[in-house]
Formats: C-alpha cells, structure tokens, sequence
C-alpha cells in the first residue's frame, strides 16, 4: 500500500480567533483526530495563525481580519476522518450565520471527490 494524504484548502468568513478555535477543536473532536499539540500566534495590530498538530497530519487557520476572510487547511492521512471533518466544516456557516465558504480544490463535491479516490466516481 502507498502512502496518501488527503488535503482540503478553503477560504472561510470568520476571523475571530476565540470562535476558530472553538469551533475548529469542536470539529477535530468530532472527527476524532488525535491532537498532539496546539500552537498559534497573534499579529499586531492583528491576525492570527493556529496550527493543531494530529497524530494524522495537521489543520492549520492563517486569518485575515482586514479582508474579513481566513484560510483553512487541513492535510490527513486518515480518509474517514478526514471524510467526517469536511461533513462537519460544511455545516460550520450554518452554525455561525455566515455566509458561504470559497472551495479552492477541485470543483467536486468533497463526496465527488471520495468517490473519484475510491475509483468510484463517474462524470454527470
């Protein structure tokens, strides 16, 4: 078997630190990942970057406050996990009141794209 990672990239509007935090533990817990350790680091005047080390890879959350817009990715090794962290993030605007988040990988559903690495995937 050959290693993989599965990596995700998307442009989110929410930049307060505090609420990514919650949130994104909220997920990873969900998802059961495994974090080893949590880092992050608040610019002046302002921003913030996070990093969750994972037994299965990482998650990291650079903002953006003076676009409104904060980048998120999330690399794994771990495909149901990963799976279960998407399913989760795209509620996240939900649960937030805002608005849409901005895909940046491939224009496929991310279950598309589950179908498409297990071979499984045909075009509409």
């Amino acid at each position: 078997m050959s290693p993989k990672i599965w990596n995700h990239s998307v442009w989110i509007p929410i930049t307060n630190p505090k609420t990514l935090k919650e949130e994104f533990d909220r997920i990873l817990t969900l998802a059961t990942f495994n974090v080893l350790h949590f880092t992050e680091h608040h610019f002046e005047p302002e921003g913030w970057t996070a990093l969750w080390l994972l037994g299965e890879s990482h998650l990291a959350i650079h903002t953006f406050p003076e676009h409104c817009t904060s980048y998120v990715e999330l690399s794994s090794c771990m495909m149901d996990k990963y799976v279960v962290f998407l399913e989760w993030l795209e509620k996240l605007p939900e649960n937030l009141e805002k608005g849409p988040m901005v895909n940046l990988n491939l224009p496929l559903d991310y279950r598309e794209r589950l179908r498409l690495l297990q071979g499984d995937w045909k075009p509409k």
